[in-house]
């Protein structure tokens, strides 16, 4: 019975961390909303004066900033999740791949956090914690450089300060996984430029540009996501595939 708990367990906290890197951007996003305030009326020169002044919380137009119930939530909720979501997770997560860096390839770390390190290389085990930086930073710009010129200055800094360190370090375990890795990243950054680009257009665009602006997007997309897919359809064992399914469905049917 003490083997069948500890097995659950170790089921239970696996798939809670699964879960926690799948929704991270989620996570992040949940975060650092809570600090996300902008501008409702900016000041003029007398004789006009502004009728919303301050900063108002995105997430509920009605609510001024550091102020009332938004203050609360900012000390209690806020401040505690950026800290753990942005700093201390990814420096757990970077402690204990560098801790446990020569048992890397033993069964029982495998057991407990091999989807962690498994798909880069033993001395790029701590990858993870740099691609959860990042995904904490894309978030970042989207929340608080939102609507602003500085953001079609950054975007592309990012990206580039993320493809330079892939193209460095090459911290993935096989090539054809880290070659996927940058071309995703190409993806990314080519899409996020599209939509920004057509932000800036500004008023209402016409119903051929935005067709043309979506169908330069798809383009990009189905040029990342074939060539990925033909390589997944290339390593499935097809035969053996069908044959477990078959399997399946007699024992569960039959």
């Amino acid at each position: 019975q003490s083997v069948g708990n500890s097995n659950i367990g170790i089921q239970l906290t696996q798939l809670s961390l699964i879960v926690m890197f799948f929704f991270w951007p989620l996570l992040n996003w949940a975060v650092l909303s809570m600090f996300a305030c902008v501008h409702l009326d900016i000041p003029v020169q007398p004789p006009f004066v502004a009728n919303a002044p301050g900063l108002w919380w995105a997430l509920d137009m009605n609510q001024q900033c550091f102020t009332g119930y938004h203050l609360k939530w900012t000390l209690a909720v806020g401040v505690p999740g950026v800290l753990l979501v942005c700093v201390v997770l990814p420096a757990a997560l970077a402690a204990v791949a560098w801790r446990n860096r020569t048992h890397i390839c033993e069964s029982s770390f495998q057991l407990h956090c091999g989807f962690l390190v498994r798909s880069y290389r033993k001395d790029c085990a701590w990858y993870e914690a740099v691609v959860c930086c990042q995904t904490s930073a894309v978030v970042a710009i989207s929340i608080f450089t939102a609507r602003t010129p500085i953001t079609h200055i950054i975007y592309p800094w990012v990206f580039l300060l993320m493809f330079v360190l892939l193209a460095v370090l090459k911290p993935h375990a096989t090539h054809a996984a880290g070659q996927v890795a940058l071309n995703s990243l190409q993806c990314s950054a080519v899409t996020i430029m599209l939509l920004m680009s057509s932000s800036q257009l500004g008023g209402q665009p016409s119903l051929a540009l935005v067709r043309i602006n979506g169908a330069l997007l798809l383009a990009v997309n189905l040029v990342f996501v074939g060539p990925v897919l033909w390589k997944l359809a290339w390593l499935v064992n097809w035969k053996q595939l069908v044959q477990h399914s078959l399997q399946v469905t007699r024992s569960c049917c039959g």
